[in-house]
């Protein structure tokens, strides 16, 4: 498994308007999708950063947002990878828990499957099919 570098980061908070006019408006990214709770902007090599709020449905996404100290939901990062399959079977076989099946979404090709690492928080490997070879 080789790591390419993180695609995608996203967050989750109960100052989603104040977040939201963070990231467009001192930042300076655009938003590439928008709907209640949820926007998701786009750097200029394509990368995105997710931010959602309360009123989505994704904010309360059990296995995704607590940490098992209790400590909350912190950023999560996606890690590029060529093969999700792949990459998630040898973390596996080294111990690594992994967190539901693999994901697939039809319309962008992307695939991804969360983890949960030492620090306790989850991440996860991500085929992000325009940077795929």
């Amino acid at each position: 498994m080789e790591l390419q570098g993180i695609v995608w980061v996203a967050t989750r908070t109960p100052r989603f308007g104040e977040m939201r006019a963070f990231v467009a408006d001192l930042l300076g990214l655009e938003s590439g999708y928008e709907e209640d709770g949820f926007a998701l902007f786009t750097f200029a090599n394509g990368d995105t950063f997710e931010v959602t709020g309360p009123a989505s449905p994704v904010y309360r996404d059990p296995p995704l947002d607590a940490h098992p100290d209790g400590r909350g939901p912190a950023p999560m990062a996606a890690f590029q990878v060529d093969d999700v399959d792949a990459a998630r079977a040898e973390l596996e076989a080294k111990g690594v828990e992994f967190i539901g099946p693999v994901h697939s979404d039809p319309f962008s090709g992307n695939r991804w499957s969360h983890f949960r690492a030492p620090d306790g928080y989850v991440y996860e490997l991500c085929r992000v099919a325009r940077l795929a070879s």
